[in-house]
């Protein structure tokens, strides 16, 4: 062997093992990102689905035949509940799984109409309130009531349950991609 093969050798061992080093670091940040990114919209979803069940318990339907006591009872929702979403939605596309992406799309989509649902309610309690209170002989309260009653009905007993169903889903959808992802094993093929 030459001086010129002892050195090329090593040079080119060098190299290509650099290489699949940093095809493999590549490799493991991506993966290491998408579990994170999966990870926080499980987290976003399990607290917004723990949320929901404790405003739905505070949340009772009334009988909106009883005028004397009916309350326009609505729940505030002044704060954003989707701030991963929001901060994450632009790395949707690192999530290798279309189905999920589109479940993540679509389950966001229906939570902010039901929470866009529930801002509505309590925008019209207010104003009830307001023209009850200065309506002495209470003659808007039967009809009032009955909106706010029907209203409050669609959105606890048509929406939360459908809502609620697709949350279950997606946060088992993302518990058995995180698994997966977790699980997969780095492969060297050369491009």
């Amino acid at each position: 062997m030459s001086f010129i093969d002892n050195a090329i050798v090593p040079s080119i061992i060098a190299v290509v093992v650099t290489h699949c080093l940093n095809m493999y670091n590549n490799w493991k940040r991506k993966k290491e990102k998408r579990i994170n990114l999966l990870n926080g919209f499980l987290g976003e979803i399990l607290a917004i689905q723990g949320l929901i069940r404790v405003r739905k318990e505070d949340f009772e339907l009334q009988d909106f035949h009883n005028i004397h006591e009916y309350r326009f009872y609505y729940l505030p929702t002044t704060y954003n509940y989707f701030t991963v979403y929001e901060s994450c939605a632009q790395y949707l596309g690192d999530i290798d799984n279309q189905s999920l992406q589109q479940l993540i799309i679509k389950n966001y989509v229906d939570l902010k109409g039901l929470f866009e649902n529930i801002r509505d309610l309590g925008k019209q309690s207010i104003e009830f309130n307001k023209i009850i209170l200065a309506d002495q002989d209470n003659s808007f309260l039967p009809s009032f009531a009955k909106w706010h009653y029907e209203y409050s009905a669609m959105i606890l007993l048509k929406q939360v349950p459908i809502i609620e169903l697709q949350l279950k889903e997606l946060s088992i959808f993302l518990s058995q991609e995180i698994q997966f992802q977790k699980s997969k094993k780095w492969m060297f093929i050369f491009h």
